[in-house]
C-alpha cells in the first residue's frame, strides 16, 4: 500500500519536460500599513494584498501577479507584483516585498467586491481566479472545520441571500484570529466534526470576545 495503483507511462516519465505548476495558498487583504489596523477593509482606507503561493513542479520563470476589478469602490494604485524565478518544489513564497495596493472609496457602501487575480510566468503558465473582499463586513465567519467536511457554504449562501456582508477567516491557513473578533459585532465560529476543535488559544479569544 501507499504507492498507488494503475499503469505508468515510463516514456513520459523519463522524457516529458517539467513545467511550472504554481498553486495559490492564500490571499490576505490587510489595512495594517495605511489603515486603522483592525483587519477590516473600510471606506476610505488603503488596502494591501498579500499573496502566498507554491510551485510544485518545474521552475517558474518571471512570476507575475496581477489584480483587476471594475467595482465602483476600488481604485487600484499598484496592481502587480513580480517574484522573479521560483524554483520547482518551492513550498512557500509571498509578495511581501512587492505588495499590491488599492484604495476603497470614501463613498463606498458595505458590500463584497469581486477581483480577478492572475498569476503568469514567462514560460507558459497561466492561473486565473476570482477572489472576493468584503467592505465593512458585519459578520466574521471563522472557518475551523479543517477542510475535510466543509460546511461554510451553508452559512455563506444564507448570508448572501439576506444581503449580509461577511468576511471568512480560514483557521487552517491563518491560525487563531488573535485580536480580530472584537472588530465584528457578529461572529460565526464553525467546527463541524473537527476534533479536537477549539484549542486553548481559541477558547481564550472567544472568552475575551464574549
Amino acid at each position: 500500500g501507499g504507492i498507488g495503483a494503475g499503469r505508468v507511462n515510463a516514456f513520459r516519465a523519463l522524457s516529458e519536460e517539467a513545467r511550472p505548476v504554481v498553486e495559490l495558498i492564500s490571499v490576505v487583504f490587510g489595512d495594517s500599513l495605511y489603515g486603522n489596523n483592525n483587519g477590516k477593509p473600510e471606506a476610505g482606507e488603503k488596502i494591501n494584498l498579500r499573496v502566498a503561493l507554491r510551485n510544485v513542479w518545474g521552475d517558474a520563470e518571471e512570476v507575475h501577479i496581477a489584480l483587476f476589478s471594475d467595482d465602483y469602490a476600488i481604485q487600484i494604485e499598484d496592481n502587480s507584483s513580480d517574484l522573479g524565478t521560483v524554483a520547482g518544489g518551492t513550498r512557500f513564497l509571498s509578495n511581501d516585498d512587492d505588495l499590491i495596493s488599492f484604495t476603497v472609496s470614501e463613498e463606498s457602501l458595505p458590500h463584497r467586491v469581486a477581483f480577478n487575480l492572475q498569476i503568469t510566468t514567462s514560460n507558459g503558465f497561466v492561473y486565473d481566479r476570482e477572489i472576493y473582499m468584503s467592505i465593512d463586513p458585519m459578520v466574521l465567519i471563522v472557518d475551523d472545520d479543517d477542510g475535510a467536511n466543509n460546511v461554510d457554504p451553508y452559512y455563506t449562501k444564507a448570508l448572501d441571500r439576506m444581503g449580509v456582508v461577511y468576511e471568512v477567516w480560514d483557521h487552517v491557513l491563518r491560525g487563531t484570529p488573535r485580536g480580530v473578533l472584537t472588530s465584528y459585532p457578529n461572529v460565526i465560529w464553525l467546527c463541524e466534526w473537527t476534533f479536537p476543535s477549539l484549542d486553548q488559544t481559541d477558547r481564550e479569544e472567544i472568552t475575551e470576545y464574549l
